[in-house]
């Protein structure tokens, strides 16, 4: 309930009464399923049990027991005949059987779907097309097809490890068509073992964690839910939560002087709810409060006007939170708990403030036949001659980058990317920054700044990298990255960025932009943005089984820091991506078939690893064994350009105002 979840499909067999009774309390519909799957049989008509008379009464017991039991269940909706047994004779008559004891309640199945692609059909007996893991082409076939039915995916957006990307667009796709009417997200919860260890430790264990070696099993593959087995949520448990929102919130004219309320609740007002607000200048609270919540009736529209406090600094981004909380508690949430949220901008990203180059300090040059030494404003930096990159940036002393910027294509396969085979078919990018050939690295200096220019071959030639540092008298440090796909036919890219390794004092983790939960392109939709603050330790979110975590995007600027505040902070020119973990991408990587990892196994590093990217890849939900992310999410092999800045930060500092400054 407080995801805003509604419905609940039992999978695959009746549950304990107590179940019930709290659906009927707490208000859950249920689609009620009998125990009957076969699948191991095949959906042959010649081999699947639900087509040999042999088997008619073992059907239709398992149906008559689950509507005896609980036809008088308010909260059951819908009668499911079960889950992939294949369908023929049995299912028609436990089908026949359930229309001639009730009428009112729907019935459906699932593999009354038959075929692929053009040829697929649907039989007659099911009530609603239950299609299982479609994407939007195969359900707009079915709705054409079949204009009489109701479209509800009986299993949808495969929840394994770090995924539901692409979850917005499943829900663009639902409300843009009255007859598509949700779905059953696969599924609620992680399924794994509090297993104790012989050190007395313990982990979440899985399959291949029990019997002798060898012993049969299917991974991780029962580890696919919002929640983890103590009901932790995982970071894509929000993004649920808002796709499932019943209040939405958009501007009502170009003025930003009124909002327009959408009530998509189908039988109450919102007269529970409250409506709070939070004006953000550059991520800060400035100004709540609340507005009257106009009588919205069921699946109407409102408009509000509505008046915020003074926004009108030039030099500063402002964005309104709308929120709406229940007004008093209920049986299981609290007074104050947050049922829908909207984030409306006020303005544009802010513009930069520049300085004068002839204005800066001059920079002294250090360098010798091994390393390019440059340094200005109580920053040092140093460059390997022999393979280019940074192996030195010092602020008055204190080392705060020690190696990096290396150039990085790979992320830790996630579970949705070993399901694709992806740690495989993308192999030729896991160790292509690592084995960039450096053709040249120059320097040369002018009055206030220095350029020192790196050129890298990739791929034995076939691309190139080059990296261009323009350090300035001030500090600060701005690096042009430019990736040239010259020729070769490469699959797509897990990601475009570079890392440094930085000491493991920087342990602070500060960003403004989405949060607070990582974030990824096709994964941001519940995210605000914000100031956002955590220990670099707990950047990482410990999914049973180590993966790609930790990504925050659109940020505007980040810094990483010791305790007392000093540190360096990273800008774009655009926004960027990026995070700092307290371990490696080969720490959390499973290797191309997936090793039997846990989450309790990993060591933080002696160092803090710090991205920054321009993007990584989308994780993808359509399915967990071979669904690629949404096009529009991929990397394709072909040129991308982009630039950030690094300069030093101490406590006291506004990274805000560091951020906008550029040098000209």
């Amino acid at each position: 309930k407080s995801l805003n979840i509604n419905a609940v499909r039992n999978c695959h067999y009746p549950n304990a009464p107590r179940w019930y009774e709290l659906c009927d309390q707490y208000g859950l519909y249920v689609v009620d399923e009998a125990n009957i799957e076969s699948h191991g049989m095949g959906y042959a008509l010649d081999r699947t049990l639900g087509n040999d008379p042999r088997f008619r009464e073992a059907h239709l017991a398992r149906i008559r027991r689950m509507y005896e039991r609980d036809k008088n269940i308010t909260s059951v909706i819908i009668w499911s005949m079960g889950n992939e047994a294949g369908n023929g004779v049995n299912f028609y008559a436990c089908y026949e059987w359930l229309k001639a004891h009730e009428q009112e309640r729907p019935v459906q199945y699932e593999r009354t779907i038959y075929g692929w692609g053009q040829n697929q059909g649907v039989e007659w007996n099911t009530d609603i097309m239950v299609p299982m893991y479609p994407w939007t082409e195969e359900m707009d076939r079915l709705m054409n097809k079949y204009p009489d039915r109701p479209l509800i995916l009986c299993e949808y957006a495969h929840a394994m490890g770090n995924s539901l990307g692409g979850f917005k667009e499943y829900w663009d796709y639902f409300r843009s068509r009255p007859r598509a009417q949700g779905g059953f997200i696969w599924d609620w919860v992680d399924q794994a073992f509090l297993k104790t260890l012989p050190d007395g430790s313990t982990m979440w264990a899985y399959g291949g964690d029990y019997g002798p070696p060898g012993t049969p099993s299917d991974g991780n593959f029962l580890c696919n839910g919002l929640v983890q087995p103590d009901r932790t949520l995982n970071p894509h448990a929000w993004e649920a939560k808002k796709g499932y929102q019943p209040v939405w919130f958009s501007w009502a004219n170009s003025q930003t002087s009124a909002i327009e309320i959408y009530n998509e609740y189908s039988f109450r007002t919102l007269d529970h709810l409250k409506l709070v607000w939070t004006l953000l200048e550059n991520g800060k609270p400035i100004g709540s409060g609340n507005w009257q919540m106009p009588i919205v009736e069921p699946g109407q529209r409102k408009v509000l006007p509505i008046t915020l406090p003074a926004h009108n600094n030039p030099d500063a981004e402002y964005v309104v939170t709308i929120e709406a909380a229940l007004k008093e508690a209920t049986e299981l949430l609290p007074a104050g708990h947050t049922v829908a949220w909207e984030q409306l901008a006020l303005s544009p990203l802010p513009p930069h403030q520049f300085i004068r180059e002839a204005t800066l300090p001059a920079l002294k040059d250090l360098s010798n036949p091994q390393r390019i030494i440059l340094q200005s404003a109580g920053v040092t930096i140093a460059w390997d001659r022999t393979n280019g990159e940074m192996v030195r940036y010092e602020v008055h002393g204190k080392d705060y980058l020690q190696k990096g910027p290396a150039i990085e294509f790979w992320r830790a396969p996630t579970d949705n990317d070993y399901g694709a085979n992806l740690a495989e078919k993308l192999m030729v990018w896991k160790n292509a920054g690592k084995e960039a050939k450096l053709d040249s690295v120059t320097y040369s200096l002018d009055a206030g700044s220095a350029r020192v220019v790196a050129h890298y071959q990739l791929l034995g030639g076939d691309a190139t990298w080059v990296s261009t540092y323009h350090f300035y008298g001030d500090g600060s440090l701005q690096v042009d990255n430019d990736f040239a796909a010259i020729q070769g036919d490469y699959p797509m890219i897990p990601r475009i960025g570079v890392q440094f390794t930085a000491p493991q004092s920087l342990n602070q983790f500060s960003w403004y932009g989405q949060g607070p939960m990582e974030t990824y392109p096709d994964r941001k939709w519940a995210a605000l943005l914000g100031l956002y603050s955590l220990p670099v330790k707990d950047i990482p979110h410990a999914y049973i089984r180590p993966q790609e975590t930790g990504n925050h995007v659109d940020m505007r600027w980040f810094t990483v820091t010791d305790r007392a505040g000093n540190g360096i902070l990273v800008h774009g020119d655009e926004l960027i991506d990026g995070t700092a973990l307290p371990y490696t991408i080969a720490d959390l990587d499973g290797g191309i078939h997936k090793t039997q990892t846990h989450s309790s196994d990993l060591k933080a590093e002696p160092f803090t690893t710090i991205h920054i990217d321009l993007r990584q890849m989308g994780l993808g939900c359509i399915n967990s064994w071979g669904a690629l992310p949404l096009e529009k999410y991929r990397i394709p092999y072909q040129n991308y350009s982009f630039s950030y800045w690094i300069q030093p930060i101490a406590a006291g500092d506004d990274p805000e105002a560091l951020s906008r400054k550029r040098v000209e």
